[in-house]
C-alpha cells in the first residue's frame, strides 16, 4: 500500500474519532453487549432474574479473563521455573 493511499484511507475520521479516542471503543463495546444481553435472555424465554445475571457476567467477563491468562502463567512457571 503507498503512502499516498494510506493518508486517503485515514482522512475520513472525523476530529471526534482522532487516535486517543479509540482506547474507548473496547469499553463501549463492552457496555453495548452488556445492555443487549438482558433484551436476548428475554428474547429467549427467561426471567428478568436471569437477565440481569447475564449483564452482570458479560460485564465480568474480561475481568475473568485477564485472572485466567495470569492463572495459566502461574502454573506454566510453577511447572517449569525460569534460569537464572
Amino acid at each position: 500500500m503507498t503512502r499516498q493511499s494510506q493518508r486517503h484511507r485515514i482522512s475520513w475520521l472525523p476530529a471526534a474519532l482522532a487516535p486517543w479516542s479509540r482506547a474507548d471503543w473496547p469499553l463501549v463495546l463492552l457496555i453495548g453487549a452488556a445492555l443487549a444481553s438482558p433484551v436476548l435472555v428475554l428474547d429467549q424465554g427467561g426471567d428478568w432474574r436471569t437477565a440481569t445475571l447475564a449483564a452482570l457476567v458479560v460485564l465480568g467477563m474480561p475481568g475473568a479473563a485477564v485472572e485466567a491468562m495470569v492463572g495459566v502463567v502461574r502454573l506454566a512457571l510453577w511447572v517449569e521455573p525460569p534460569r537464572r
